[in-house]
């Protein structure tokens, strides 16, 4: 009789524990979902602000590709790559035309 009600509570065990299992992971994958819409959100409002920014004048274009060109190398690089850049390319463009030539 004891090996029964045991049986019994070990299966209902299982079942909540399942239950509970189930229920977590659905509320992170809502959870994980809502996140990516309010980050999908916010970087569409930066990119319509950094446009309204950098759009104003010529200058401010060329500023624009300057720090994205940087972000990219930051972003794409490690301190053991090594890089060979042509000297027509956008990096030494950006060198050239500080450096007064």
């Amino acid at each position: 009789m004891a090996d029964k009600f045991r049986s019994e509570g070990q299966g209902e065990a299982s079942k909540i524990l399942g239950d509970k299992e189930r229920d977590l992971k659905k509320i992170q994958s809502e959870a994980y979902k809502t996140a990516q819409e309010i980050i999908g959100q916010a970087d569409g409002e930066a990119s319509a602000i950094y446009a309204g920014a950098y759009n104003q004048s010529p200058e401010s274009r060329e500023f624009y590709g300057f720090i994205k060109t940087m972000e990219t190398y930051q972003t794409t690089l490690s301190e053991k790559d090594w890089l060979i850049l042509s000297t027509k390319g956008d990096f030494f463009k950006y060198l050239r035309k500080s450096s007064g030539k």
